[in-house]
């Protein structure tokens, strides 16, 4: 029997090796998959490379007429050379070229996955712009999967969807989290500990994603330097997209010597073993993954109150919403878990029992198998 092709499209090979891997596994039983992306900056995962066609492809995040103009021809190119049945888009730039590529040579089933808005802080000009974008996004695909009930509340109340367009699947992420992966470990603990020169009494405040000023990271270090406790360090992992090192110098020694600044890596699980906290104050987000990730290795969540991230935690249950923005609110929030050992820990067994219950990677895998299942029949 030959299998119906789905050709996946996305910015950047990151949003597949951290999101799409199991999606991956189980999609490649059932389909011929073909995938776009751009690999400048990070390689493809080995495994997914040996289940899928894989074409690179230069989209990148910022607008660049020449190479984008490019990169839509290659686009057409690949989809007219290719033919495939369904064509996934994720990531906005992805989304944008791609569907009206996917239009042009008369794909039937467009599907676009939102997982977040450029636009939400954006005024003036700018917002109207990407926010057009998006909903010519939404003209073009014939399906929209959204990441979370409250994003796609949002998109809503903004008039990007319509009633009744759009589906969250399960409870919703783009792709839960793999239990077997992400787990506490006191081998993984001590071992963490011991490189960053951290005794395993003292505590550990864990940031973890890209580095911008949209993740929240000043507001995060402002917070960090009034916190009185001495036995406490914030720790961050990700990508550095703002010379993040350079802008710590403003801070005394005593604060900066607490700050551990590391770079991307491969295994976030290993860091979330080793932490007591979770913090991430952005200005913007989807349905965070990371803090489904820190639930499943035990740990609570400080986050801010924005949209996308209500559907993470529950507050004063398994985690604390802190006002966006508010570095006084975020410090509190901070201090409030880390100086009660009992309530720590039960936000952070709270928060493990939910993702056990609602975000098993697994089910979300076989809920997008299933959906695309309804699409080609």
């Amino acid at each position: 029997m030959i299998k119906k092709k789905l050709l996946i499209c996305t910015s950047s090979s990151i949003t597949i090796n951290s999101f799409f891997y199991n999606h991956i596994k189980i999609l490649s039983k059932d389909y011929k998959l073909i995938l776009l992306t751009n690999t400048s900056k990070f390689p493809l995962n080995d495994e997914i490379l040996k289940l899928i066609d894989f074409y690179e492809i230069p989209i990148l995040r910022k607008i660049n007429f020449g190479i984008d103009l490019l990169t839509f021809f290659k686009l057409i190119f690949l989809l007219l050379q290719n033919k495939p049945d369904i064509v996934l888009t994720v990531t906005p730039k992805a989304g944008l070229l791609a569907q009206i590529a996917s239009f042009l040579t008369l794909r039937k089933k467009r599907v676009h996955f939102f997982t977040g808005q450029v636009w939400a802080n954006y005024k003036g000009f700018k917002m109207i712009f990407f926010k057009s974008i998006d909903r010519l996004i939404c003209l073009l695909a014939t399906n929209i999967l959204v990441d979370g009930k409250s994003q796609q509340d949002f998109l809503l109340k903004k008039n990007i969807l319509n009633s009744g367009e759009s589906t969250v699947l399960l409870q919703g992420s783009i792709c839960g989290v793999d239990l077997k992966k992400f787990k506490a470990s006191k081998k993984m603990k001590i071992l963490i500990r011991e490189k960053c020169g951290i005794k395993e009494n003292e505590k550990i405040i864990l940031f973890l994603g890209r580095f911008n000023r949209d993740k929240g990271i000043y507001d995060l270090l402002s917070a960090f330097a009034k916190i009185k406790r001495n036995d406490t360090y914030l720790l961050m992992v990700g990508f550095d997209e703002d010379n993040l090192s350079n802008k710590i110098e403003v801070f005394p020694k005593k604060i900066r010597k607490k700050i551990i600044i590391l770079g991307h890596n491969n295994n976030p699980e290993f860091y979330l073993a080793a932490a007591d906290i979770l913090c991430l104050p952005s200005y913007r987000e989807g349905f965070a993954t990371v803090v489904l990730e820190a639930a499943a290795c035990k740990l609570p969540a400080v986050v801010s109150d924005i949209y996308g991230m209500k559907d993470s935690i529950i507050h004063k249950k398994t985690g604390l919403f802190f006002k966006t923005g508010n570095i006084k609110d975020l410090s509190k929030s901070i201090e409030e878990i880390l100086s009660n050992e009992p309530f720590r820990k039960k936000l952070g067994l709270n928060s493990y029992n939910r993702i056990r219950k609602y975000y098993d990677s697994k089910k979300i895998s076989l809920a997008l198998r299933n959906y695309i299942h309804s699409l080609i029949n």
